[in-house]
C-alpha cells in the first residue's frame, strides 16, 4: 500500500515536470535565440519600404533602437519603442495595422516581431538590414528628434470576441 502511494506520487512528480518543462525554449547564446526568431520573421527590403511609405500606405513603423539611437535620426515617421518596452507600449494597441519594425541591424527587431507575434499581433514586417542599410541607402530620408508622432494617438480599443 505504502508502495504503491510512493509509486503513485512520483509519477505524478514526473508528469507535472514534464509538462512545466514542455513549453520553455532553452537557447545556448543570444545569437541562437536570434537566429531561432529570424527564421519566422517576414522581412521586407529597404527599397520595397520605401515604396510603400512613398506611396502613403496605411502602417506604422516602429524604431525598437534605444531613445538616444532614435533622436540622433530615424525613418520618417517612425515612432520610438525600445525593444525592452514594446510589449508594455500603449502606442501600438490595434492588432490589426500592419506594423513595419526596425532597429540598428536586425537583432532587435527579429526579437520583437518574435515577441509581438506571441501577443497576437498579425501583420508583422522586420525592415531587412535595419537603420544601418536605410541611412546607407537613403540618407535623404532621414527625420532627427523625436518625430511628430512620437506623442501617440489615443489607444485603440478592440472589440472582444472571436478568433482575435
Amino acid at each position: 500500500m505504502i508502495k504503491d502511494k510512493i509509486i503513485y506520487m512520483l509519477i505524478l512528480v514526473m508528469i507535472g515536470t514534464l509538462a512545466c518543462n514542455n513549453n520553455i525554449e532553452h537557447f545556448e547564446s543570444v545569437d541562437a535565440m536570434i537566429a531561432d526568431a529570424t527564421k519566422s520573421v517576414e522581412a521586407i527590403s529597404t527599397e520595397d519600404f520605401k515604396a510603400l511609405l512613398e506611396a502613403k500606405h496605411h502602417f506604422t513603423v516602429i524604431d525598437c533602437r534605444e531613445e538616444k539611437e532614435f533622436l540622433e535620426g530615424h525613418i520618417p515617421g517612425a515612432i520610438n519603442i525600445p525593444r525592452g518596452m514594446l510589449e508594455f507600449s500603449k502606442l501600438i494597441s490595434d492588432r490589426r495595422v500592419k506594423l513595419y519594425i526596425y532597429d540598428q541591424s536586425n537583432k532587435r527587431s527579429a526579437l520583437s516581431v518574435d515577441a509581438l507575434k506571441k501577443l497576437k499581433y498579425k501583420h508583422l514586417f522586420m525592415i531587412d538590414g535595419g537603420w544601418e542599410k536605410w541611412h546607407a541607402n537613403f540618407p535623404e530620408m532621414i527625420e532627427k528628434g523625436s518625430g511628430e508622432t512620437q506623442k501617440g494617438a489615443e489607444p485603440v480599443v478592440e472589440e472582444e470576441g472571436g478568433c482575435g
